[in-house]
Formats: C-alpha cells, sequence, structure tokens
C-alpha cells in the first residue's frame, strides 16, 4: 500500500472505501465518476468502458496523460470528458 494513502484524514479518508470498492454502491444512483490515470490508449479505453458498465448513468469526468505524453481525449458519448495534460506531475 502507498505510504501517502495511511497519512490521510478527513473527507478523502472517509471515502477511501467506496474508491477502493469495498462499500457497494448503488449503481443507478452514481451521477459523476472521475477518472484519474495515464497508461496507453487500450488500457484507457479499458478502463472507461469497465466503468460506465458499472455506472451505466453516470456522466465521466477524465484526467488522463496519455503514455506517449500526447492528450487523450475520450469520445465516451457522454456530457462532460475533461483531459489534463499535467496530471503526472502533479502527483
Amino acid at each position: 500500500m502507498n505510504k501517502r494513502l495511511l497519512n490521510i484524514s478527513g473527507p478523502l479518508q472517509r471515502i477511501l472505501p467506496f474508491l477502493r470498492g469495498r462499500v457497494p454502491l448503488d449503481q443507478e444512483q452514481v451521477r459523476r465518476v472521475l477518472i484519474v490515470g495515464s497508461g496507453s490508449i487500450p488500457h484507457i479505453r479499458k478502463v472507461i468502458g469497465a466503468v460506465h458498465t458499472r455506472f451505466p448513468k453516470a456522466r465521466l469526468v477524465l484526467m488522463i496523460w496519455h503514455s506517449n505524453q500526447h492528450l487523450f481525449y475520450s469520445n465516451t458519448g457522454l456530457d462532460e470528458t475533461i483531459a489534463y495534460q499535467g496530471l503526472h506531475q502533479a502527483l
């Protein structure tokens, strides 16, 4: 486990079990999902597909840094898609 995660407190600590999938969620009630990460285009597409399958009514907001240092914009057909170029530097 990342040592940084052990030292968190406040709101993030309260929602961490949800983020790790340990607490069941009503999938129909989830309206927005933030996807943060990096990787190859096939990997990112798999993640988007899995999240969209699990939360079919949610709008996906993406903060993605593509592995070859180009922005990745997903055409998910959903309302809101955002790519953030400097994500890897902020982590």
